[in-house]
């Protein structure tokens, strides 16, 4: 975000200091509040239901939002729109760590070991993959990367069924 803000939007250090900031505020609040959406959720449609629309609806809204940031010129405006867009993205964080524990059962600590493996890998990966498109391409192309992975995200959490166990 820093570089970013600073090589598209012309922020100083001391404004890209404020707003950079602003999408993990998103986040944090967008954790709690798809918890909370989550439980609810979960007393009306069941878990199977629950977690896929606020997963998969948390993405696809993420995704509409990066790709809408786009359109902005003023960089204060596209920090807020960032921040919506990590809101969304993260409201699926209590839902994944739920839906581990439904699926793993009792061997739900390896299934975690196993995920949290698999995610730091595709987060090694991902900072030279972006880091590639961003010297190639543009920062546009980039944010393009990143609403397509959220798309795709949200069309595997729509096949997810956490109320089948791995192991029983």
């Amino acid at each position: 975000m820093p570089q970013f803000l600073m090589e598209t939007k012309g922020f100083s250090v001391g404004q890209m200091g404020i707003y950079a900031g602003l999408p993990i505020w998103g986040g944090a609040i967008g954790g709690l509040c798809g918890g909370i959406l989550n439980d609810q959720l979960i007393r009306r449609v069941g878990s199977r239901w629950a977690r896929r629309l606020v997963a998969s609806g948390g993405k696809i809204m993420a995704a509409m939002l990066i790709a809408g940031s786009l359109q902005f010129d003023d960089g204060r405006l596209v920090m807020i729109v960032l921040a919506c867009c990590k809101f969304f993205s993260d409201m699926s964080q209590p839902t994944w760590w739920g839906t581990v524990t439904d699926i793993g059962g009792p061997a739900s600590g390896t299934v975690f070991g196993i995920v949290n493996t698999v995610g730091a890998i595709g987060a090694i990966t991902a900072g030279y993959a972006m880091g590639w498109v961003l010297d190639v391409y543009s920062w546009n192309w980039l944010f393009g990367l990143v609403g397509s992975m959220y798309l795709l995200t949200a069309l595997f959490w729509g096949l997810v069924n956490c109320q089948r166990r791995l192991v029983t």
